[in-house]
């Protein structure tokens, strides 16, 4: 009788210490992609002083006028000790119909332009057409963003979303 139940046992020891292996290698990559998930150069929010991987941008346009904001709702804050080349692209726009340009302009604290991004509501859409600029290792100060947006030949309503990432 104990010939017979020897195997079983060895089976049944062998399935629980690969299960617990199995757990451990899972549970290990989960840990692993968690600590990737978030980038050193992030959307820095001036109200609040909170971080964001992406943003969202809303304005009303008018026909044929400018609507500028020199100094957007956010900033570029690289929150690591060296600095990284950082790339910056729309990743959507709604009401894009109702836009003849939009250009956001990244600049440092000095006030010097870094790069600029620039569509026409429908075109350059997408990581593809990122722009970069060499985002510095700066502690609390932060790039900023200057929007430009013209409207179209009718009033209306613009979300402007922004991805943004870094080569590291």
């Amino acid at each position: 009788m104990r010939k017979r139940n020897l195997p079983i046992s060895l089976f049944l020891i062998f399935m629980l210490i690969g299960l617990v292996l199995a757990a451990a290698y899972l549970y290990y990559e989960w840990q692993i992609s968690l600590t990737a998930a978030t980038p050193q150069v992030r959307f820095f929010k001036w109200s609040d002083e909170s971080l964001y991987n992406t943003i969202t941008l809303s304005c009303n346009v008018y026909a044929d006028a400018w609507v500028k904001d020199d100094n957007a709702t956010h900033g570029i804050k690289n929150t690591g000790s060296t600095a990284k080349t950082t790339y910056i692209w729309f990743e959507s726009i709604t009401g894009g119909s109702n836009v003849a340009n939009v250009t956001i302009f990244v600049r440092n604290e000095t006030g010097t332009q870094l790069c600029y991004i620039t569509t026409d509501g429908s075109s350059n859409i997408g990581e593809a057409s990122a722009q970069s600029w060499n985002c510095d290792a700066q502690g609390i100060k932060t790039d900023t963003l200057k929007i430009w947006v013209k409207g179209a030949s009718a009033v209306g309503a613009v979300t402007i979303n922004l991805g943004m990432k870094t080569s590291e």
